[in-house]
């Protein structure tokens, strides 16, 4: 008898222990739960910061580097292209391309939404560029380039937290390259890679 009464009180004392938790847990809950919902939301304002960064880049254009290129060509047939330049004016972007033939320097520019095509600039070379010199020396190698979203992935690769707004494809020696701009809050970074391998060059922070 004594061993079962024994029990009920330590069934009974446990009743009223796990009662008076009740309140607590709850309040626990509450309290914890605006926390995690506000982890989640900034864990999806990060997301969304770094979705934006990609997305402000080149992969809304709707006229494509090929295309700007093809469209380009179709112009100067008889030229080769000596450097594309893509910046924004004005909130629209624009392809500036540049070619030479055995005369002449062309200079282009494409509006990257409308592939609206319009002559910039042109004018003789000088004469020691002249009979295919300047194009021997100074035309890029279009031959089995990455696209733009593959180079935009590899500059954000180096400034994780940036934007880029500018993108420059250049020669140097042999080796044709894009110089890409990436703005990171008060830092403008340049990132050079290579146009066919995709190999970071070089990383300049401007000062």
């Amino acid at each position: 008898m004594k061993k079962t009464m024994t029990t009920l009180f330590a069934l009974s004392a446990l009743g009223v222990l796990l009662a008076g938790c009740g309140p607590n847990n709850d309040e626990l809950q509450s309290n914890t739960t605006p926390e995690s919902s506000s982890t989640a939301s900034n864990q999806s304002a990060q997301t969304s910061a770094t979705s934006t960064a990609a997305s402000s880049s080149s992969d809304a254009f709707t006229i494509t580097l090929a295309d700007a290129i093809s469209i380009y060509q179709e112009q100067y047939a008889d030229s080769d292209i000596t450097s594309i330049d893509i910046n924004d004016r004005l909130g629209n972007y624009y392809y500036e391309i540049t070619g030479v033939d055995d005369n002449k320097e062309y200079e282009i520019d494409i509006d990257a939404t409308t592939g609206e095509f319009q002559l910039d600039r042109e004018e003789d070379l000088d004469h020691d560029e002249r009979d295919g010199v300047e194009r021997r020396e100074e035309a890029l190698n279009l031959d089995n380039l990455l696209s733009l979203a593959e180079i935009n992935k590899i500059a954000l690769s180096e400034v994780p937290n940036g934007t880029i707004t500018e993108w420059s494809l250049e020669k140097e020696l042999s080796t044709t390259y894009w110089e890409v701009s990436v703005r990171d809050n008060s830092r403008e970074v340049n990132v050079s890679i290579d146009a066919q391998s995709g190999n970071v060059l070089e990383t300049e922070v401007d000062d």
